[in-house]
């Protein structure tokens, strides 16, 4: 079951950062998909890990870094160890 939560998240994530990346710069690269996918699983594990009484602004904030984090990563990755340039227009 655990599995299927994890699958789910990642593909939605995935969709929904191509989507608003289609929607906003007009084209998306495939790498997109696997960053929005641990993207969404990342902020979708969040109420496994923190209380759940815990203030609505303080997990945005959680799930902000998440995402930043991964951001990050990926950039350094994509951009600078394999050169792809996704991100420069």
């Amino acid at each position: 079951m655990k599995l299927i939560k994890m699958v789910i998240l990642c593909i939605i994530g995935g969709l929904l950062y191509m989507i608003i990346e289609l929607l906003f710069r007009g084209h998306t690269h495939w790498t997109m998909f696997i960053v929005g996918g641990i993207c969404g699983y990342g902020v979708g594990e969040l109420d496994e890990v923190l209380p759940w009484k815990m203030p609505f602004l303080i997990q945005c904030l959680f799930g902000s870094i998440i995402i930043t984090v991964i951001e990050f990563i990926a950039g350094c990755i994509i951009n600078l160890w394999l050169g792809w340039n996704v991100w420069d227009d």
